[in-house]
């Protein structure tokens, strides 16, 4: 099942997850979309809210899109 119910926590475990599997450090990651290394931290933290700009430009650097960031919806791939 999955939850509709968002909170920054969450986004921020898949965003770890994310910045992980894409082999980057927060370093790497906060280079290539432009935002300081402890933004980014704060976001992981769950301690920092995304404009919707924001989100685009994640979601676009990680290959992904804003349902699995926010609700941890995964895409589908026929």
């Amino acid at each position: 099942m999955i939850d509709k119910n968002y909170t920054p926590k969450d986004l921020g475990s898949r965003l770890k997850e994310l910045i992980k599997e894409n082999n980057l450090t927060q370093i790497q990651f906060s280079e290539k979309i432009e935002f300081s290394r402890p933004y980014i931290s704060c976001m992981i933290g769950g301690k920092r809210s995304l404009s919707i700009e924001t989100l685009d430009k994640i979601c676009k650097a990680l290959n992904t899109t804003p349902d699995y960031l926010i609700y941890g919806i995964k895409p589908y791939n026929p």
